[in-house]
């Protein structure tokens, strides 16, 4: 083998290397590629299924305000038939855990209820036990109650 074609061998050589190593970083790019697009499309399904959620207790919401508004209709013009078709425990049973934030889909489990320093002032009013009512009970000087007496 004469010195051109020895030179020419080892220029092919380094050629046919750098071609070896871009296709080697092209594949590597390609899987990549190929995971980041898998993560999408599960985090597309997964924000999919959010929505749905979502728009189902949306709907749900809405129906029970239809619902409810059914019943004040019946109650304001004296309808005893429809207003005793209503079922005033199961709308609590719906309405207080939506407020209180038990049935909020976002996550972050404030709804109204959970908007208040975390107390489920909902349930202390209807229950009707745990809070006094008062004004200053917590801000010095005397307390206050429901009946108008002060605390001493």
């Amino acid at each position: 083998m004469d010195a051109g074609n020895y030179l020419e061998a080892i220029a092919m050589q380094v050629e046919f290397e750098r071609e070896r190593e871009k296709t080697r970083v092209m594949k590597e790019s390609l899987r990549d590629d190929v995971v980041a697009l898998l993560e999408k499309a599960l985090e597309h399904s997964m924000l999919m299924g959010k929505k749905e959620e979502m728009l189902a207790e949306i709907e749900l919401q809405e129906k029970l305000i239809d619902d409810f508004m059914v019943f004040i209709a019946a109650v304001e013009n004296n309808d005893v038939e429809i207003a005793q078709n209503f079922d005033e425990k199961t709308i609590m049973d719906a309405i207080v855990p939506m407020l209180s934030g038990d049935g909020n889909s976002s996550g972050n489990g404030e709804g109204l209820g959970g908007a208040y320093g975390g107390h489920n002032d909902l349930d202390v009013a209807i229950e009707g036990t745990g809070r006094d009512g008062g004004g200053g009970s917590k801000a010095g000087g005397e307390g206050g109650s429901c009946n108008g007496d002060r605390r001493k």
